[in-house]
């Protein structure tokens, strides 16, 4: 056999590699698009469910949240209340000494 004919063969041997090593980076990534599709499919059927039950979770952080509050909140209306009503009252008590 001639160099000529080596080079060809070796040529033809290359790309026949060339095509053997990139299957497998082709079959990785069409399995992974088939899980990602699959991954999607099953995201959108259970997503409402999940999505309920959070609604329903923050509903009831919500409603104990402002349970909890709530006696805080009438506390600080309550004290500010007296805090005007005594500003009210000093600075009438000025105006009626004459001040």
């Amino acid at each position: 056999m001639s160099l000529a004919n080596w080079r060809d063969l070796s040529i033809v041997l290359l790309a026949i590699e060339a095509f053997i090593i990139s299957l497998a980076p082709a079959v990785l990534f069409y399995l992974c698009v088939r899980g990602i599709s699959w991954v999607l499919e099953q995201i959108r059927t259970y997503a409402p469910q999940v999505q309920g039950y959070f609604r329903q979770g923050a509903e009831i952080a919500e409603n104990v949240s402002q349970k909890i509050a709530a006696p805080f909140v009438a506390i600080s209306a309550a004290a500010a209340q007296v805090r005007r009503w005594r500003s009210a009252l000093s600075s009438s008590q000025w105006i009626q000494k004459g001040v």
